[in-house]
């Protein structure tokens, strides 16, 4: 039977399995969201094992335009080069297959930006752009006349950013 502490061991080593098979920056919304569907763990062991991996220096977070995104370090991976096999066959397969099959959202989220601001009770600012290198090379800014439509824009926009930028770009350049 494992202790508390040989859990708390495992849900950080789980972290650091995640972020280096990305190798790339994880929110913290996406580490929730696959800890929640595969269930690796609670939110609250998620923000405590989050801390104490930041505050040894295992993992960094970066503050970007979309948000906070944690990456591994160089001291993450040697930890983890050491445990890794303390982690089940089984559960690194399972996140395996999720990293794949969610890939392309993945990404997404990395590169997809929409938020809206409230300017009065019927006007609503909403930005949307496409990152690269967070940095935006697209954006959109309009107006909305209630939260619920500024809503609609933001949900469609994750998955029709790409699609409004190609068809931007070929009516520009259309003759």
């Amino acid at each position: 039977m494992e202790t508390n502490q040989e859990k708390i061991a495992v849900y950080k080593l789980v972290i650091l399995y995640i972020l280096q098979q990305t190798d790339m920056p994880l929110s913290e919304n996406r580490l929730s969201e696959m800890s929640a569907s595969l269930n690796l763990m609670e939110y609250f062991q998620l923000k405590t094992s989050l801390y104490d991996l930041l505050k040894n220096h295992l993992i960094a977070e970066t503050e970007q335009i979309n948000g906070k995104f944690f990456h591994i370090t160089d001291s993450g991976r040697t930890t983890l080069s050491f445990f890794e096999t303390d982690l089940l066959f089984s559960l690194r397969q399972k996140i395996n297959h999720y990293l794949q099959t969610h890939q392309q959202d993945i990404l997404l989220e990395k590169t997809i930006y929409a938020e809206y601001i409230r300017l009065s009770d019927h006007q609503y600012r909403i930005v949307l752009r496409i990152l690269e290198n967070e940095l935006p090379v697209f954006e959109l800014s309009f107006f909305a006349q209630s939260a619920a439509e500024a809503e609609k824009y933001i949900f469609s926009w994750k998955s029709r950013a790409y699609d409004v930028y190609r068809s931007t770009f070929e009516t520009l350049l259309a003759k």
